[in-house]
């Protein structure tokens, strides 16, 4: 597989410029793991979802929260429901 470059974030900008930034540096990455991901079978929004679930599993365990484990029962009920039955494309 090839090598990948993510450039940091320039000094100076404001909070949405980095947010963008950090996107742009990112998207050609997410999108080559989705199309190995789908290319193996699994459906967009299953995809989604488990990108989704990762992020929000990252942010909790990196807030330093002593009660993680509810945090990420509560995430994951909370995309669970937002699902519909059967979620395969």
């Amino acid at each position: 597989m090839a090598d990948y470059y993510v450039s940091g974030p320039e000094l100076g900008h404001d909070t949405l410029d980095r947010a963008r930034d950090c996107e742009s540096q990112l998207e050609p990455l997410f999108k080559i793991m989705m199309e190995l991901a789908q290319s193996a079978g699994w459906g967009t929004q299953e995809v989604c979802h488990a990108f989704i679930n990762l992020a929000d599993n990252e942010l909790l365990l990196s807030a330093g929260s002593t009660d993680v484990a509810a945090q990420i029962a509560a995430a994951i009920k909370r995309v669970s429901k937002s699902r519909p039955n059967g979620d395969r494309e």
